[in-house]
């Protein structure tokens, strides 16, 4: 049985149509008989995509990708491409050969990533010009987002429309002379052959294009420096800009979330309490939850909507995106109390816990977009099942209300106001089940698992479930065991082994996780695993340079927003002194990489500027960090109970809420002066302890306080914490900490 070997051996090009080894052949090159013996000992861990078979369904070639343990490199570990991984040897290779490098990069849940390999890259005519004339080279843009950003910023200059698969040819340096996405096979083939004879015949011009790209980047960032007030301003005169009225949203087509907008305009309310703001919060996330985006029969959303009404969803799922929508839908039902965002945020809950977590507990990166070659049709509803569903009895379908079905059996959404909406979700479900699911991408990836981890425990009291917070905590503590390696962390585990190298993204959502599971529960040990995690970067510019690669924005707040988020909040805790030392010595930096190009890097400079300025949250530091208050919102707005947790550090103490010294400054939590709203307070008692002659009133160790916030929907409550701090030897100056429920 003949079995084709593609790969690229010492400077020599062993392709399908120029050498065959037969499984068993003892002539067959070391290198090719690995290939296939890895293969084997490889078969059954991966699914297989070629159409390329042998009469006993074994696939008819193999390259070097086998050799990886990306799901998305083994997508094309079949196909009859002299496909390499991105390596030293890689480009070696180009140099020693005198060719351009091919290089795409894409994800394993991409759909055109698939499109794109199954047109092209499985045609044998296209194969042919990639290995006579190209060193063709895959990433997978999760296990690499700094070559994934490095490339990404050069397509979106050459093409105006970044995304994925992301194609370029490169000089054997590595600059690149052409990029492109998603090209059929008829396209593909003329540029592959228009630039192979450019190459052979006129190198240097190609040469002199790709140096031009890359002055070209040189010169993106404005040099005009400003301070971070300005820098702020400019960020937000941009953000003002950019909201589409017509279709609630920001940018415009292909429409993505925006998670960062939404964040900067709910910290502008949170600030100011401007109307404007809320609403430019609460109406995109409204029509996402009411559009074809939000599946709201399995839960979760989709990536994003081919238009700007979101009605045309791209049906893949990512891990990422439940997390940045996760804690803006529950501060959005917090705030208004319309049940649809509920309804969506335990949605996105359920996708995740009951479909997504993989053997071993951790979470799957995401799921693809179809099963097959058609787009959404596991979660679009056919004339038949639409049929099928009209035969129900009248209950069911008044249950179906709920949900209007669309137009070519679009996937329904949740309907405004909608009070019961589980019947209509179960029947609708029952009906997609007869249908194969999109496959998941089983790699857990640290970051992204991080980020949910973080997210759950932010939105569980908003939503009064206090039990995701203890979910969330188990599932770092095992993120943080099953993700680490010889004292490193990994990119992703598969089939729970940690694979390739963090990137800067992983480490800043790691960190985040620690912040938000330490202001939910309190516990130290979040604090002290973030003190180990800082005292790995015994040279902090290697992580400068690392953040300021990752510094841009996309779709999603950029990697050094987040990491300058979490290490601001981490480091305001007292026994941080890791954290702060990192922080205060890379922050002018990066608030100068920010000033010069507020534009470019929105959400660095917002997180810059909540360090300058902090916004009223749920959560503040006390006494120089010695007393932590947490805030917890108890129920939904109207007349809501809440919660106020004080953690005060052993050796120190508040005053009471009725002090028995009238100079004492009592603790007390109060609306600010000109509210409408109203606070009824139920404060503890204090504990007596004599101190020199006196007996005081106090409250030490963990305290909750309790009260009722009575206030119409969507007000602006602003609570002001007054207290006074003291240790057996001296005592600070009276504080006044805003917080917001």
């Amino acid at each position: 049985m003949v079995r084709w070997v593609v790969a690229l051996l010492s400077g020599g090009l062993f392709f399908a149509f120029a050498a065959k080894v037969d499984a068993g052949n003892g002539g067959a090159s070391a290198f090719a008989s690995a290939l296939w013996q890895t293969a084997q000992t490889k078969a059954g861990s991966y699914e297989i995509h070629s159409r390329h078979r042998l009469p006993d369904g074994s696939p008819e070639y193999v390259n070097a990708l086998i050799l990886e343990s990306s799901p998305y490199l083994l997508q094309h570990a079949h196909q009859p491409v002299a496909w390499l991984a991105w390596s030293d040897a890689s480009r070696a290779e180009a140099k020693k050969t005198k060719r351009l490098i091919f290089l795409s990069i894409g994800y394993s849940t991409c759909h055109w990533c698939q499109v794109m390999a199954r047109e092209s890259f499985e045609d044998l005519g296209v194969a042919r010009l990639l290995n006579r004339h190209f060193v063709s080279v895959k990433v997978d843009r999760e296990e690499r987002p700094d070559l994934d950003e490095h490339y990404l910023q050069r397509l979106e200059l050459l093409t105006g429309s970044p995304g994925w698969p992301a194609n370029f040819l490169l000089t054997p340096e590595g600059e690149v002379v052409a990029a492109m996405s998603y090209l059929a096979r008829d396209p593909l083939a003329d540029l592959l052959t228009r630039y192979a004879r450019a190459w052979a015949e006129t190198p240097a011009a190609l040469r002199l294009r790709a140096r031009a790209v890359e002055r070209q980047i040189a010169r993106a960032a404005p040099a005009t420096r400003r301070d971070l007030a300005a820098a702020t301003q400019a960020v937000r005169t941009n953000l003002l800009a950019s909201f589409d009225a017509q279709y609630p949203g920001f940018g415009g087509e292909p429409r993505f979330f925006h998670a960062q907008h939404l964040q900067q305009h709910l910290a502008a309310w949170r600030n100011t309490g401007s109307a404007e703001d809320l609403r430019r919060v609460l109406l995109p996330l409204r029509e996402l939850v009411q559009s074809a985006t939000h599946d709201a029969v399995s839960g979760g959303f989709f990536r994003y909507s081919v238009h700007r009404n979101w009605n045309r969803p791209h049906f893949e799922k990512q891990l990422i995106d439940q997390a940045l929508l996760l804690p803006l839908l529950a501060e959005a039902w917090s705030i208004s109390g319309e049940a649809l965002y509920r309804e969506a945020a335990l949605g996105i809950m359920h996708l995740v816990r009951e479909r997504w977590t993989l053997a071993g507990g951790l979470l799957a990166a995401g799921q693809e977009a179809s099963q097959g070659r058609d787009e959404g049709a596991y979660y679009l509803f056919s004339g038949d099942d639409q049929t099928a569903l009209a035969s129900l009895p009248e209950a069911s379908r008044e249950a179906l209300a709920w949900y209007p079905i669309g137009a070519n059996g679009a996937l329904p959404a949740l309907r405004a106001g909608a009070a019961e909406p589980t019947p209509a979700r179960h029947i609708l479900a029952q009906r997609r089940a007869r249908k194969t699911a999109p496959a998941l991408d089983h790699k857990a990836l640290t970051g992204w698992n991080a980020a949910f981890y973080a997210a759950a425990a932010e939105a569980a009291p908003l939503l009064g479930q206090a039990e995701w917070i203890a979910w969330a905590a188990q599932g770092l503590r095992r993120l943080l065991v099953q993700n680490r390696a010889g004292g490193q962390f990994a990119r992703y585990s598969l089939n729970q082994q940690p694979r390739a190298s963090a990137a800067i993204e992983d480490h800043a959502y790691l960190l985040l996780a620690l912040a938000r599971l330490h202001q939910a529960d309190g516990a130290p040990a979040w604090i002290e695993e973030a003190e180990a995690w800082a005292r790995l970067w015994k040279k902090p510019g290697a992580l400068l340079t690392a953040l300021r690669a990752t510094a841009l924005d996309r779709g999603a707040p950029s990697a050094a927003a987040v990491w300058v988020a979490a290490a601001g909040q981490l480091a305001a805790d007292p026994r941080a002194l890791q954290m702060q030392g990192l922080l205060r010595t890379l922050r002018p930096e990066l608030e100068a990489l920010a000033v010069a190009a507020p534009e470019r890097h929105a959400s660095l400079v917002a997180s810059l500027a909540r360090l300058a300025r902090p916004t009223p949250e749920r959560f503040a530091y006390l006494a120089e960090g010695h007393i932590e208050a947490l805030l917890r919102p108890q129920s939904a707005p109207g007349s809501r109970e809440l919660e106020l947790q004080l953690r005060i550090a052993p050796g120190w103490h508040l005053n009471s809420a009725r002090p028995y010294q009238k100079y004492l400054r009592p603790t007390r939590l109060s609306l600010r002066q000109g509210s409408e709203a109203r606070l009824d307070m139920h404060y503890p008692e204090g504990e007596d302890q004599r101190l020199g002659d006196d007996t005081l009133s106090l409250y030490s160790g963990t305290v909750t306080l309790r009260g009722v916030l009575h206030a119409a929907p969507g007000t602006h409550l602003p609570l002001e914490l007054h207290a006074q701090a003291c240790n057996d030897q001296v005592c600070l100056a009276p504080e006044v900490v805003v917080l917001h429920p």
